[in-house]
């Protein structure tokens, strides 16, 4: 089930933690749009007590080979 993600469950410790919860965005140019602030905004918003750190380390116009350094 997508709720018992482990993804899931950091985010769930923004509502319950004062514990930095970190979020990496990683991946290619698609990463790089809007989304990710957008969900970031939202996260800060929801969760206002919540100690969040959240950035984007996409590579845009970069094959997966790239990603991972080779």
């Amino acid at each position: 089930m997508a709720a018992d993600h482990p993804g899931f469950a950091a985010i769930k410790r923004l509502a319950t933690t004062k514990s930095e919860v970190r979020v990496l965005v990683y991946g290619q140019s698609i990463s790089m749009q809007a989304w990710w602030t957008k969900t970031q905004r939202w996260l800060q918003q929801t969760y206002p007590n919540g100690k969040l750190l959240m950035e984007n380390h996409a590579h845009g116009g970069c094959s997966s080979q790239c990603l991972i350094g080779h």
